[in-house]
């Protein structure tokens, strides 16, 4: 049984890559759980006293409230405040995003907001309008400003930003920076459904960086004797069900 410290309304950073595990107790299996997005900023209410060590990494259990959830999280990948890093260049920034020039691209993001986001001429949400990007559409990040604010109850920094031919300024706690890689290497079956036995929406070739989603939860299957766990994710402007054996996940 784990004894809790409390820590009222501490915030601290998620600085997990692939995101960061809400699970419903402080453990390491669980059956369904939703992810926390990476650079997300979260109020930690409650730690344990246990000092522990997963992939590496030390740290304790901290429980948790991000946005309308709550539960434990793995403190390993937590970094206590709200100064958020710049993800590090993408090493396949350099792959083609749909119709938009890659010169001076760090890395891409997601839009995965359901009435798409407003690409804005300067970083407020006052600024003129330049035009509106769908959901599912990714970006070109040319810059990531340094100073953290709330919009909407969403931490993050604003951004500066290309698609197709247009250049401007979206809020990052909008976009989806939560990635992993395809590892396998006959690739991996983005499926329609998290289940084996649902169509396959299309094959992503080994070497891939696919986009985690946070809108469904993370669940735990058995598949040809394997344990592992189907996340939502995105490619290529689709979305459907990865199963987490195919993927390099850079969190817990």
């Amino acid at each position: 049984m784990y004894q809790k410290t409390a820590i009222i309304d501490k915030p601290a950073v998620v600085s997990a890559r692939s995101g960061l595990t809400l699970r419903k107790l402080p453990k390491e299996d669980y059956q369904q759980a939703w992810l926390l997005p990476y650079n997300a900023i979260v109020k930690v209410h409650k730690q344990t006293n246990v000092l522990e060590t997963h992939q590496g990494i030390m740290g304790k259990w901290y429980h948790v409230k991000y946005l309308d959830k709550s539960g434990y999280v793995f403190g390993g990948y937590l970094n206590i405040g709200t100064i958020m890093q710049a993800p590090a260049p993408d090493e396949q920034a350099v792959e083609k995003i749909f119709d938009t020039h890659m010169q001076g691209v760090l890395l891409r993001a997601l839009v995965n907001v359901k009435h798409g986001l407003i690409l804005r001429k300067l970083p407020s949400t006052s600024a003129e309008s330049i035009t509106i990007i769908p959901q599912s559409e990714e970006v070109g990040i040319l810059k990531y400003l340094k100073s953290t604010e709330v919009v909407e109850e969403r931490w993050g920094n604003w951004c500066k930003v290309r698609h197709r031919q247009k250049e401007g300024y979206l809020f990052s706690g909008f976009l989806t920076f939560t990635t992993a890689k395809i590892t396998n290497v006959i690739g991996a079956k983005l499926r329609q459904k998290a289940t084996i036995k649902s169509k396959m929406e299309l094959l992503i070739p080994q070497g891939s960086r696919v986009f985690l989603l946070s809108n469904k939860p993370v669940t735990k299957a058995i598949i040809g004797g394997v344990i592992g766990y189907w996340y939502k994710a995105a490619y290529q402007r689709k979305q459907g069900y990865l199963f987490s054996p195919n993927l390099k996940i850079q969190g817990y």
